[in-house]
């Protein structure tokens, strides 16, 4: 006998599973930070200065919000300061040699 009745709906679907949560974003500018350290060893570390000012900008950020970055934000720093010491010890030298009257006069 078939059955005037329609056919009885699907189950339902189960809930569905919880996602992998959202890693934090990396600092921008920790990064910025080591690439310009790394690039102040290459011209004699004047820019060391502005990528150490941009590592501890990045470690407040950091701190703050709860991004990564945080070694690169260092590692910047601690470059950026040995580059620009690199770069006052080259620069005294140059003094140095131009009071004593070598090669610069």
């Amino acid at each position: 006998m078939v059955s005037s009745f329609p056919a009885p709906p699907p189950p339902p679907l189960p809930p569905p599973q919880p996602g992998y949560p959202v890693p934090p974003q990396s600092n921008s500018l920790a990064l910025v930070s080591l690439i310009l350290s790394l690039v102040s060893l290459v011209f004699f570390g004047l820019p060391g200065i502005a990528a150490a000012i941009m590592g501890h900008v990045a470690l407040g950020r950091i701190k703050r919000t709860g991004e990564r970055g945080y070694g690169q934000a260092v590692a910047g720093i601690i470059i950026g300061w040995l580059g620009f010491a690199w770069f006052l010890f080259l620069f005294s030298i140059w003094v140095v040699l131009a009071a004593a009257g070598g090669a610069f006069s």
